[in-house]
């Protein structure tokens, strides 16, 4: 008896599109027990109407899901962790799988934290046996990150204290070049209050410097960022 698993590819990029179906396709002919039912979606719009769609007729059973997607204003965002994000509060049985370009630890970070996709793959570092060996063991219920997953998660789990978002984002903010007198525009603080939490991160990280440019560093060695 076959195991039939409904799919969701979304991705942005008709030839990595027609490569994970093959890919699917190459899971099958190995093992004739598995087939997939696969349906595509090249930007944001697309997806949310058929994740929708899905929704009405007994939900996906596993997603491949871009990050960097085309939104209804033409723009190329991180559409893809919206769209995670949906999914999850739509079908949360749904086995997300994660490829992205991105190599950003803070984005990486965020992704992980908004979206937890039991697969979580780097493009570049992405080769036809190492999605399949994604893709079976997501059907077997085991998570499956890549090298550069790997480690980021070992980073993060070695830190001793707690960060939260506006910490990370104030972090990132600095490695940017953003001025304090300035960061207000992308965090809800006032300069004091974004100062008394670089204080903080710096007393947890055991930096002594005023400088802040050891804490971008300390950051990036930590994984924080």
């Amino acid at each position: 008896m076959k195991n039939i698993f409904t799919v969701l590819l979304i991705e942005d990029h008709p030839i990595l599109l027609d490569s994970y179906e093959i890919i699917f396709n190459l899971i099958n002919q190995k093992n004739s027990v598995l087939e997939f039912d696969v349906d595509k979606a090249m930007n944001f719009d697309s997806a949310v109407l058929k994740i929708n769609e899905a929704k009405k007729n007994g939900g996906i059973d596993i997603v491949l899901l871009d990050i960097r997607l085309e939104e209804s204003n033409k723009n190329l965002t991180l559409a893809g962790e919206k769209l995670g994000v949906m999914i999850k509060q739509l079908m949360p049985n749904t086995k997300i799988i994660v490829l992205t370009s991105y190599s950003d630890t803070f984005i990486l970070n965020s992704i992980f934290k908004k979206v937890n996709p039991i697969g979580f793959l780097i493009k570049s570092n992405v080769n036809i046996q190492c999605l399949q060996d994604a893709i079976i063991s997501v059907i077997s219920n085991e998570p499956y990150y890549c090298c550069s997953i790997k480690k980021m998660i070992r980073k993060k789990n070695g830190i001793s204290f707690t960060l939260d978002e506006t910490d990370r984002k104030i972090v990132y903010e600095l490695s940017l070049g953003t001025k304090i007198c300035n960061m207000s525009n992308f965090v809800l603080l006032s300069k004091p209050g974004i100062e008394k939490r670089i204080k903080r991160i710096k007393e947890n990280l055991k930096i002594e410097s005023n400088s802040n440019r050891e804490l971008i560093l300390k950051a990036k060695e930590k994984g924080i960022i």
